[in-house]
């Protein structure tokens, strides 16, 4: 509900009671800022490692809930001067299905004998 409203309303239970907790946007963005930053730095040290220049990118896609974030958004125009390009939900999977018909039947054959978690 952040990446619309300013604030939302949260119900935690503990036992019998229930705590009912207001978050606000700038408060959830400040909880998540040193790990945003991280990953944005990840990404800055691939782009150097690759030997591209973040004025090369034509654009920044990304998948998954976090991207909804306007903090993300932000800070990928601040950090690549580019607006995001949020993928839809299913891009994951998607994508998995496709590598997934690239798998020999030896690759499967290991797959299928992992462990289940």
């Amino acid at each position: 509900e952040l990446s619309k409203n300013s604030r939302t309303t949260v119900s935690l239970r503990q036992g019998k009671a229930i705590l009912k907790l207001t978050i606000e946007r700038a408060e959830f963005e400040q909880w998540i800022s040193r790990d945003i930053a991280a990953t944005f730095r990840l990404a800055r040290e691939a782009l150097a490692e690759a030997k591209v220049a973040e004025s090369d990118l034509e654009a920044v896609l990304a998948v998954g809930g976090s991207t909804a974030i306007p903090l993300i958004g932000r800070i990928c125009k601040e950090v690549f001067g580019q607006t995001l390009v949020p993928l839809d939900t299913y891009a994951v999977a998607r994508g998995a299905a496709i590598h997934a018909q690239t798998i020999s039947e030896d690759q499967w054959a290991a797959v299928a004998a992992l462990p289940e978690t």
